[in-house]
């Protein structure tokens, strides 16, 4: 019932906001990205890159983590297919990593991390990643990087309903169904998906040769998510957005365990912006609210796991541009979180108060160089955490090369679990800080029909206080122990010809990174020097795309280096190449437009494991299509 509820206020609010779209007068105020803002405006240093839609489009049916795997931007730490996956960017570790949807920090308060695999590509709009330090923008745990998670309004009119499924391997089903609307006033987009998968696929025993098939992996996901853009006058915007989920998936087990444990996911995300337009100034209120509920049942023990948190966010940013050649940024933001986790149990419900203040400035030096500066500092319960800045420099050296540097502080804040987990929490335990700089050049070129373009980056990254959990008097518990210098180069290439109905486009994208531990935790520790666990030091993608008129085929290949699982580097997991293949097909017609696609993934259907004795799945094929249906013409 309450599912319903939740699904009939949404119509009403759609509806209603249709009945108010329908006043046609010619409003001119443009929708502001917080994420776009801040990005460009105050990080100029560093690069926010947007995935087009067709690398979208190629992974529907999946979730985010096969789209970012695909990319090869970044490290995926991927338990099974529907399982735990977490980010590694330039080195740092998956609390290190801040995902945000609508410009809100949605990393769990518990943990720090984000489950990618939490969240269907059917449901995604649009996904940015922001390679490099960030805490200045984005608060506690933009170390390594940023993910961010949006939808791009469209007010341009139009109404359309559309229906989609996919029946893939290993009885693997999705159904999707959803509706968009635009008018001058107001744009709307819901969206609504069931999906089901067993996961029972084949693989290698490495230790014995047999063949086996996973158990214990079901996976049902149903999401239901809405964004509403309201332009209320010439100088109002107003947008809200619902993301609701319920997640029921096993656990499967190791190539060593017998666990047949189950984990049930509800979760409840709401946000909301008010934006106000001066001749000059920008004034943003806005504010959130996030449930989550989790229950872990560990079946052979007999014993269950509660975990819930709540997190209230608002947020005040004042931008006010003066003279042209110069734009300012303030803003407060207030934070409360608040846990009741099972494994707290001496220390009852736990309520967490932040507060961060932060403040910006962009300079256009030139046509051709401009200066950013933002510096931010934040407060939990009452204690001031390390101070933060990015300060970022780009230059348009000639029309086809740009340069770019940044340097900056970061810190992550302990997760709740580090500070009240019983037994092994510590409450006295400090934030992780340090110093980021990189450089980066790029280089466009066009000649005719061909089109080209590279980038390059060097990162160097020194952080302290680096909290790992060990064993202490028989205890496991969260200590600052470790020091990390992480480096590294990463490129990424594009070259792109057109003619007429022929499109093709190539991408690479490259990474090296070197990740040590520079501190030594015990007498003879053998990892001082040693390149970190789950952090391969060569990775990459590649994608060969070709489209003729409707069809498109596309093929991608990523590959992944030696990556260790112990800290003496005495286990490690072999590299390995992952192929997938993509034929699409998309008529248009005068009130319906198609997509049909078929694909492979896994093609050489390579054994191999991204986390030590969790096998990964051999080759898999999934079919699809989807019916866009306009509902309505406008003139």
């Amino acid at each position: 019932m309450a599912e319903l509820r939740t699904f009939f206020l949404i119509l009403f609010l759609l509806s209603g906001a249709w009945q108010l779209s329908a006043q046609e007068d010619t409003l001119k105020l443009k929708a502001v990205d917080v994420v776009e803002t801040r990005a460009r405006d105050f990080a100029v240093g560093s690069e926010l890159i947007t995935l087009d839609s067709s690398s979208l489009k190629s992974r529907k049916g999946q979730n985010l983590t096969e789209v970012l795997n695909a990319e090869g931007l970044l490290f995926i730490k991927n338990y099974s297919p529907g399982n735990l996956a977490t980010t590694s960017f330039r080195g740092a570790n998956a609390q290190q990593t801040v995902v945000t949807w609508n410009g809100f920090n949605i990393n769990s308060p518990l943990h720090g991390q984000f489950d990618l695999s939490l969240f269907p590509v059917q449901a995604l709009d649009q996904v940015q990643l922001q390679p490099g330090a960030s805490s200045a923008l984005w608060g506690s745990g933009a170390v390594g990087g940023s993910i961010h998670l949006g939808h791009t309004p469209d007010f341009t009119p139009h109404w359309e309903l559309y229906l989609a499924g996919q029946a893939g391997s290993f009885d693997n089903f999705s159904q999707n169904i959803g509706m968009t609307y635009g008018s001058a006033n107001y744009s709307g987009h819901l969206n609504l998906l069931n999906q089901n998968a067993e996961n029972n696929f084949p693989f290698t025993n490495p230790y014995t040769g047999e063949t086996q098939t996973q158990e214990n992996n079901h996976l049902s996901n149903q999401v239901l998510t809405s964004a509403n853009h309201f332009r209320l006058s010439s100088k109002d915007l107003l947008n809200l957005h619902l993301w609701f989920q319920q997640t029921d998936r096993d656990i499967p087990p190791s190539l060593f365990e017998i666990s047949r444990s189950n984990q049930r996911d509800d979760v409840m995300r709401i946000s909301s912006e008010w934006l106000h337009s001066f001749q000059k100034t920008d004034l943003k209120v806005r504010a959130a609210y996030f449930n989550e509920d989790q229950v872990f049942n560990a079946i052979t023990a007999d014993s269950s796991y509660h975990n819930a948190s709540q997190s209230f966010i608002g947020e005040v940013e004042w931008s006010y541009q003066a003279f042209t050649r110069h734009r300012f940024d303030l803003g407060f933001n207030q934070s409360v979180f608040l846990a009741d986790v099972d494994s707290y149990n001496s220390e009852g419900n736990i309520q967490q108060n932040r507060q961060a203040i932060f403040a910006g400035y962009c300079w256009d030096i030139s046509s051709t160089l401009s200066f950013s500066n933002m510096l931010r500092q934040e407060i939990i319960d009452g204690r001031a955490t390390p101070f933060t800045f990015t300060t970022g420099l780009a230059w348009q050296a000639l029309p086809q090369l740009q340069l770019k540097g940044q340097f900056s502080k970061v810190y992550r804040a302990p997760t709740l679990n580090d500070l009240y987990w019983v037994p092994g929490g510590q409450r006295d335990l400090q934030s992780e800080y340090g110093y980021a700089q990189e450089l980066s050049a790029t280089w466009k070129y066009s000649l005719k029909k061909w089109r080209y373009q590279i980038g390059l980056t060097a990162y160097n990254r020194n952080i302290t206080n680096w909290v790992v959990w060990l064993p202490q008097r028989g205890i496991w518990s969260p200590q600052n122990l470790l020091e990390v210098h992480s480096r590294g180069l990463g490129s990424r290439s594009q070259l792109q010809w057109k003619k007429k109905n022929w499109n093709i486009l190539l991408n690479l994208n490259t990474n090296y990174t070197l990740s040590t531990n520079q501190k030594a935790v015990r007498a003879n520790d053998a990892s001082v020097g040693k390149q970190l666990i789950y952090t391969p030091i060569y990775s990459g993608a590649a994608a060969l795309s070709t489209s003729y008129k409707s069809y498109t085929l596309r093929y991608q290949h990523q590959y992944t280096g030696y990556t260790y699982t112990t800290s003496d580097h005495s286990e490690f997991l072999e590299p390995y190449h992952i192929g997938s293949l993509y034929l699409a097909y998309e008529p248009g017609w005068k009130k319906l437009d198609g997509h049909f696609f078929a694909r492979i993934d896994n093609i050489w259907n390579h054994q191999y494991q991204v986390v030590r004795n969790r096998p990964m799945p051999g080759v898999q094929y999934s079919i699809g299509l989807q019916l866009n249906f306009k509902l309505k013409q406008f003139r």
